[in-house]
C-alpha cells in the first residue's frame, strides 16, 4: 500500500473493504503500513480517518513499528539540512523535502528581510507568528510541518510596562514552547528594557490547550536577573530552558507551576566570553562551546538533575582541540574559521554541527569520536541564522489538541 493511490482509488478501496470488511480487521491490515502511508490514508475516508486517529490503532502501530523505529535511531548518521530564511533545520533523511511551513496563511507574504517567524518548538511541533520584532498581539499558529497541520491562537494579553519599574518600557520577549502527547503551553516572557539592571520580577504570559486562553500573571526569580535572550526555550523534564545572554546563567521554568525554579550558574571552567549552546541528545541535557583561537578549543558539560526540586549540576564530559581534527581533515578544511556549535545530533551527543566560514555560510559536522570534520551544508546567503532546529525521527507525528 505505498501511497494509497490516487482520490479516486482510495474512495473505491475504502468503499470495497468497509463492505466487506469489520473494523478490527481494517486496523490489522493499517495499522502495518508505514507512518507516511497510515497517514495519507486518513484523507480516505471519514471511517478510515476515525480508525487511524483512535487510540486501539495508535497503540498497535507502536507495538508493530516500535522495534524498527528504535533500529532506524540506532543507524541515523548526519543529518541533511535545509534552509527557510531565517531558520535551519536538521532533518533526517525520511524528512528530507518533506518539511515547510507555506501551508501557514501569513508564510508566503513574508518580507524577504523577516527576522524569525518560529518562536519555539518541542517535539515536531512549532510556534509560529508572522514577525516577532513587529507585533504586540501578534497571531500565533500551532503547526506540524510534517503533517501540515495547524491552529491559530487566540491573541495574547498586550503588553504594559510594569508598575512598579518607572524607567521600564516595552523590550523585547522571549518563548517557551512545550508539548506532551496532544496537549500544549506556550509561555511568553516580556523582557522590559531597563538599562543594566537586575530584575526580581517578569511579566509572564501562558497559554494553555487545555483551557483554549492566556493568562497573565507576574513570575518572581529565585534571584535577581539581568536578562537578555533571543533564543527559544528547550524543553527538559517538564522544565522550560532559556540561555541568559548577560551573566551567562541558565534561567529554569517550571510549566506545571507556572513559575521560576533555578537561575542556573555556568561551570566554573567555561568560557565567559564565548556563547552557550544548550541542546537535547538522547534525552540529556548539554551545553557546548567552541573558542577559537590557536587550538580551536570546544568543551561540553551535561546537566545532571536528581529531582526537579534540587539545584542541578554541571558534569564535564570533555574538552577537545578541534586544530587536531582539522590537521588531519582534507586541505580546504585548513582555512575554514570554526566560530561555534550550532546543533547537537538529538541521538548521539559525540556528533556536533558547527557554524564556519569567514561569512558563516558553512555547516561543518564534527565527530568527536573519530576526531573527523566534514562538510554537511553550504549556504549561498552570507551569516546563517543564529537559530537552528533539529528534527528528531518521530514514530507518528505529534498531532495537535483542538482548543476548547
Amino acid at each position: 500500500m505505498g501511497g494509497c493511490g490516487g482520490e479516486g482509488e482510495r474512495k473505491e478501496i475504502s468503499a470495497s473493504m468497509n463492505r466487506v470488511l469489520r473494523d478490527d480487521l481494517l486496523v490489522e491490515i493499517l495499522h502495518r503500513v508505514p507512518c507516511k502511508s497510515a497517514f495519507q490514508c486518513k484523507s480516505v475516508c471519514k471511517k478510515w480517518r476515525d480508525l487511524i486517529s483512535s487510540k486501539y490503532f495508535l497503540n498497535r502501530f507502536d507495538r508493530h513499528h516500535r522495534s524498527d523505529h528504535e533500529k532506524k535511531i540506532q543507524e541515523l548518521g548526519n543529518f541533511s539540512v535545509e534552509y527557510f530564511f531565517p531558520h535551519l533545520f536538521f532533518n533526517p533523511s525520511e524528512y528530507k523535502h518533506q518539511i515547510s511551513f507555506d501551508f501557514l496563511p501569513f508564510f508566503n507574504s513574508l518580507p524577504e528581510k523577516t527576522t524569525h517567524f518560529i518562536a519555539g518548538a518541542s517535539n515536531d511541533l512549532f510556534l509560529c507568528t508572522e514577525d516577532l520584532q513587529i507585533q504586540d498581539q501578534p497571531v500565533f499558529y500551532v503547526c506540524n510541518p510534517i503533517t501540515k497541520h495547524s491552529i491559530a491562537l487566540p491573541p495574547p494579553p498586550p503588553r504594559t510596562v510594569l508598575d512598579d519599574i518607572s524607567d521600564a518600557f516595552l523590550g523585547s520577549a522571549v518563548f517557551g514552547f512545550s508539548s506532551y502527547n496532544t496537549k500544549f503551553t506556550v509561555v511568553r516572557v516580556l523582557l522590559p528594557v531597563t538599562g543594566k539592571r537586575e530584575l526580581f520580577e517578569f511579566q509572564v504570559d501562558v497559554f494553555s490547550s487545555d483551557t483554549g486562553k492566556w493568562a497573565r500573571l507576574i513570575a518572581a526569580s529565585p534571584k535577581p536577573l539581568m536578562w537578555c535572550s533571543g533564543t527559544p526555550a528547550v524543553y527538559y523534564r517538564g522544565l522550560l530552558h532559556w540561555v541568559s545572554v548577560f551573566g551567562k546563567q541558565i534561567v529554569v521554568y517550571d510549566v506545571s507551576k507556572n513559575s521560576f525554579s533555578f537561575i542556573i550558574a555556568p561551570p566554573h571552567n567555561f568560557f565567559r566570553d564565548v556563547a552557550m549552546l544548550l541542546a537535547l541528545s538522547s534525552e540529556v541535557l548539554y551545553m557546548c562551546q567552541l573558542r577559537y583561537d590557536n587550538d580551536s578549543t570546544l568543551k561540553m558539560w551535561k546537566l545532571n538533575y536528581l529531582n526537579n526540586n534540587e539545584q542541578p549540576e554541571w558534569v564535564f564530559e570533555g574538552q577537545f582541540e578541534l586544530e587536531e581534527f582539522i590537521r588531519h581533515g582534507p586541505s580546504w578544511m585548513k582555512d575554514l574559521r570554526l566560530y561555534r556549535v550550532i546543533a547537537i545530533h538529538p541521538y548521539d551527543h559525540s556528533i556536533l554541527y558547527l557554524g564556519g566560514g569567514v561569512r558563516r555560510q558553512h555547516v561543518v559536522s564534527c565527530n568527536l569520536r573519530t576526531k573527523t570534520l566534514k562538510l554537511a551544508y553550504e549556504s549561498s546567503n552570507d551569516y546563517l541564522c543564529n537559530t537552528v532546529y533539529m528534527m528528531g525521527l518521530q514514530l507518528w507525528p505529534t498531532l495537535i489538541s483542538p482548543i476548547p
